[in-house]
């Protein structure tokens, strides 16, 4: 499998446009993301520091995202089309301990030593779109028990006007509307729209991001009465509220987003 991969002493940009590419378990991710550009970069997690030193991958085209790591090594395991980027820091070193055996050793003692893992993970295949989440509760879409965020990405095209985007139908905390990666405001209470002023003539990308929360993750998923709060009496083992089924709630954006035009006079 051939990677397209930029290498410097200060970082690494894995670059996959055409495939799939997610990343998961760095220090300031909070869950696994979908990108085309992953730049990871030897920052002690300073901000500045980290999004200065990224800027020079981005004439890349795509999405990106720039992790701050203490170092930049890695290994790779690849499996048919899957490839898994594995990145250490860590103060450990291994040792001879006899002809047949090794051991894991810290100059800093265990008590102090690190260890940290992160992961890349490139598949080279084409992913249709039907493989993909699309509106609609993402439980029987193959996220039963997923509790991080959701973006959906949609391309228009449109004149000079303004645009009014509404989603009168979700379930989740909120949601944000970005257009061509600026954040536009937000959606929670009624009507459930938000107007775009001054739209520009040619295509845009509208993302909408769905917050979700914890319940298909953490929640009661036995207890099969609804209350609208939750305590230790919700985990039932037996009895009448006990089901041995789950109870999921729906999640995510449950129909297409109206998008109106506003043509200037």
């Amino acid at each position: 499998m051939k990677f397209n991969i930029i290498e410097k002493d200060y970082g690494i940009c894995i670059n996959n446009p055409n495939h799939f590419l997610a990343f998961s378990d760095f220090t300031v991710s909070d869950g696994i993301d979908i990108v085309e550009n992953v730049n990871i970069v030897k920052a002690k997690d300073e901000f500045k520091a980290t999004a200065k030193k990224a800027e020079i991958f981005n004439r890349l085209k795509g999405s990106y995202i720039a992790q701050a790591t203490h170092s930049i090594d890695y290994f790779t395991n690849t499996y048919d089309d899957l490839t898994i980027f594995t990145f250490m820091a860590n103060d450990i070193v291994i040792e001879d301990f006899t002809d047949e055996l090794k051991v894991a050793n810290s100059p800093k003692g265990f008590s102090d030593a690190r260890i940290n893992l992160s992961h890349v993970i490139y598949i080279d295949k084409l992913i249709s779109p039907k493989d993909l989440i699309g509106y609609g509760d993402i439980v029987p879409q193959g996220l039963p028990f997923y509790s991080g965020n959701i973006v959906y990405e949609q391309e228009i095209d449109t004149p000079e006007c303004d645009l009014e985007v509404a989603v009168t139908s979700y379930r989740g905390d909120l949601l944000t509307v970005s257009l061509d990666g600026d954040k536009k405001g937000y959606i929670i209470l009624p009507p459930y729209r938000i107007n775009i002023p001054k739209v520009s003539v040619g295509k845009h990308t509208l993302h909408i991001r769905c917050f979700g929360n914890r319940h298909n993750t953490f929640g009661s998923l036995h207890c099969r009465i609804y209350d609208p709060y939750y305590g230790p009496g919700h985990w039932y083992k037996t009895g009448d509220h006990f089901t041995y089924e789950y109870t999921l709630r729906t999640m995510g954006v449950l129909s297409t987003p109206e998008i109106t035009v506003i043509e200037k006079a």
